[in-house]
């Protein structure tokens, strides 16, 4: 499955994502053993 994620920036963008970017960094490695699929596998993600 394939996925597309389009957006644009408005006032402040860049400031914005700056702020947020050590607490999304830390999100995606909490997140990384989740996966997208119906069978989970034995893992259970």
């Amino acid at each position: 499955m394939w996925y597309v994620i389009e957006g644009y920036d408005g006032a402040q963008g860049l400031e914005g994502r700056m702020a947020a970017r050590e607490r999304h960094l830390q999100r995606l490695v909490a997140l990384r053993d989740a996966i997208d699929a119906e069978d989970p596998g034995p893992a259970g993600f």
